[in-house]
């Protein structure tokens, strides 16, 4: 199976990247932390526009990501992401459920 990490930064290289990696991908990993902007309902729009499964993934800093803001606040978009109902959301060990 092959995962294909989309950047962004932009919601729209994000879709132009996950309609590249369409012919190869099994998945694609959305890395939102390394996006520069971006709201729930975009993301929607994203999980309706293509049907491959997605792995929803905001990375904080110090586990090598680039989400700047705070924990609380990572926890809270992780949230409302979940409430998506993506295929899979990557979390560390350490998150509360």
């Amino acid at each position: 199976m092959i995962c294909v990490v989309i950047k962004g930064p932009t919601l729209e290289e994000a879709c132009q990247q996950i309609e590249q990696a369409r012919p190869f991908a099994a998945i694609v990993e959305l890395r939102l932390d390394c996006f520069t902007s971006f709201d729930i309902a975009s993301i929607q729009q994203i999980r309706c526009r293509f049907s491959l499964p997605m792995i929803f993934t905001v990375r904080s800093v110090l586990q090598g990501g680039q989400f700047l803001q705070s924990e609380g606040e990572r926890l809270s978009l992780i949230r409302q992401l979940a409430a998506l109902n993506p295929e899979y959301i990557d979390l560390e060990h350490h998150v509360p459920l």
